[in-house]
């Protein structure tokens, strides 16, 4: 019988640092067998990101609507999506499918470089695709940006994670993965959910890494492609990442880290 795929839904960044490439490789050494649709194509380097152009909307349904037409899909991640267009299209979608699991990873505003969402994009995204996500995986930039919370604790982190479910709404298994790199201190990572909350503590590696946030919510989803629950997914889309960064190589001249499987 043919695997499941992991369809990802997110844009190029040349580089292959973050971005689709990097989703298609994570989740690969995670195990699943994946597809992709692309919403933009960044300009971008280890420098950050200089521009950002989107696909149009229509090419992105295609896409979508004939992946899903012609192969099994198991599981949906979805990334930068570059226009409020974009958005509806994803949404459409997931209220098509709706018993297809969804992790959604907002990627917002990269660590370096332009935007890659609008403000209306972003309001967009909370409105529609938030409730029809399984585990959404902000860092807490992101996390603050749509909750409208100030984060700089562990607790504050628990409590966000809290008001997450509480947008996502409906039945069934819900979870936020709040990912803590860019507090003080050696990292923690918190994972909530209805009844839940699961703290990953880690030590800080020296330097900047990138593509790290897509590298692990990539993971997740390969994870959910397959059968696992999330909490067991999270578990080893995080044991694998911490494998990479340790292998990246050294920390030189302010460059990011790349991460090497």
């Amino acid at each position: 019988m043919t695997q499941p795929r992991l369809l990802v839904i997110s844009a190029l960044d040349p580089s292959a640092g973050a971005g689709m490439l990097m989703d298609l490789k994570a989740g690969r050494a995670a195990g699943a067998s994946l597809v992709g649709a692309l919403t933009a194509i960044t300009v971008q380097g280890p420098g950050g990101v200089r521009a950002v152009h989107p696909v149009e909307s229509g090419i992105l349904k295609a896409q979508i609507e004939t992946l899903a037409d012609e192969l099994p899909i198991g599981a949906v991640k979805i990334g930068a999506l570059a226009s409020d267009e974009n958005v509806k299209v994803v949404a459409r979608f997931l209220r098509s499918a709706p018993k297809i699991p969804v992790l959604l990873d907002p990627v917002i505003k990269p660590t370096r470089g332009v935007s890659l969402m609008s403000r209306e994009a972003v309001e967009e995204m909370t409105r529609k695709l938030l409730p029809n996500s399984t585990v959404i995986t902000p860092n807490t930039l992101e996390a603050e940006l749509l909750t409208d919370m100030d984060i700089d604790s562990e607790t504050m982190m628990i409590e966000a994670g809290r008001k997450l479910l509480d947008m996502m709404g409906g039945d069934g298994d819900r979870w936020a993965l709040i990912k803590g790199g860019h507090l003080e201190g050696h990292p923690v990572d918190v994972l909530v959910g209805k009844n839940t909350v699961r703290r990953y503590h880690s030590k800080r590696r020296p330097g900047e890494f990138r593509g790290t946030g897509c590298a692990l919510a990539s993971a997740v989803a390969a994870g959910l492609s397959i059968g696992r629950e999330v909490p067991d997914a999270v578990k080893r889309a995080r044991r694998m990442l911490i494998r990479w960064m340790d292998k990246a190589p050294a920390y030189r001249d302010g460059s990011p880290r790349r991460l090497r499987p």
